[in-house]
């Protein structure tokens, strides 16, 4: 599949459409009978137009110093952006704007990184093992209680937050105007994972569109279950408040494009150790959330859906 040079443009028209629409959603209040509806809208729209966004910029022809620089300038609009909140009023059009800049640093920085890790990749068959290797890693991070994940959440709270992507819920009648509440986060590093995997399959001819097609269903209905779900549902000792998103993309990525994979012996049996790892990382991971008592949460702030009384989901 050639580069598609407007690729870019796409991606920075999605950015400029979900902050305009953080601004938005600030103060449009809406009837509480339409807030579910209007927030499940708001979910659909965040995450499937940043997936799709990131899927038509990686049709780009990809260079370092292009990777580094969006890289640089996205990190420093989300960490500027985060900076600055932190001495602004808790409500008002600057607040909203300047998080909502963050919020899009956030895209821009994680597209420049997964672009320059794809550019590391110099075989197609890497991706089997790479997708394999973060979903069980991603497993061990979210459900091991004793991993590092767990103890930055409970000590950093707040910087936590600010690190992720917010899909943000609808203000209700009566709602303060001048402030965004968040309905879900979503992971960084499940944003520039993808950007990388599209990358990759835009530069070795494989099937980006298709796997578009079905990522973006696939991340919503995760996201729902985490939403919906999420707070009041446990399967044994795992709570359905984080899932670990890797696993999904990278099921994903490599299902929709298994004949694209022509591995020699070596390459089956690196990935075979690879996978025997990571089964081993995610099996460690399960059985310490077993045992072990659960972690904090992830970091919360009432849901306007559900009347500020549950806490948001979140994917990572």
């Amino acid at each position: 599949m050639s580069a598609n040079r407007s690729g870019l443009a796409h991606f920075f028209a999605v950015v400029a459409v979900l902050f305009l629409l953080r601004i938005a959603l600030a103060y449009i209040a809406v009837p509480v009978g339409v807030a579910p509806a209007l927030s499940l809208l708001n979910t659909v729209l965040f995450l499937g137009l940043a997936i799709y966004g990131l899927y038509r910029a990686a049709s780009h022809e990809w260079k370092p110093g292009l990777a580094i620089g969006l890289l640089l300038v996205g990190a420093l609009a989300h960490a500027g952006g985060e900076i600055t909140v932190s001495s602004l009023p808790d409500s008002g059009l600057a607040i909203v704007a300047v998080s909502a800049i963050a919020q899009a640093g956030i895209l821009v920085w994680c597209l420049g990184l997964g672009a320059l890790l794809s550019l590391g990749i110099k075989d197609k068959n890497m991706m089997v093992p790479v997708a394999i290797f973060l979903a069980g890693f991603d497993i061990y991070l979210v459900f091991n209680p004793s991993a590092p994940m767990f103890s930055f959440l409970r000590e950093n709270p707040e910087l936590v937050r600010r690190l992720l992507m917010a899909v943000p819920s609808a203000n209700v009648d009566g709602a303060a105007t001048g402030t965004v509440q968040n309905l879900a986060y979503i992971g960084p590093a499940d944003l520039l994972f993808s950007a990388t995997f599209f990358a990759l399959m835009f530069r070795y001819g494989m099937r980006a569109k298709r796997t578009v097609q079905w990522l973006i269903p696939v991340l919503l209905a995760y996201l729902l279950i985490v939403i919906y779900l999420g707070p009041e549902t446990a399967i044994g000792p795992f709570s359905l408040s984080m899932l670990p998103a890797l696993v999904p993309i990278g099921l994903v990525v490599l299902l929709v494009n298994r004949k694209e994979f022509k591995m020699e012996r070596q390459e089956v049996l690196a990935s075979i150790g690879v996978a025997v790892l990571a089964v081993s990382l995610a099996s460690y991971g399960v059985y310490r959330a077993a045992t072990q008592p659960a972690g904090p949460a992830p970091p919360t702030e009432p849901s306007q859906m559900q009347g500020g009384q549950e806490p948001p989901g979140y994917q990572g």
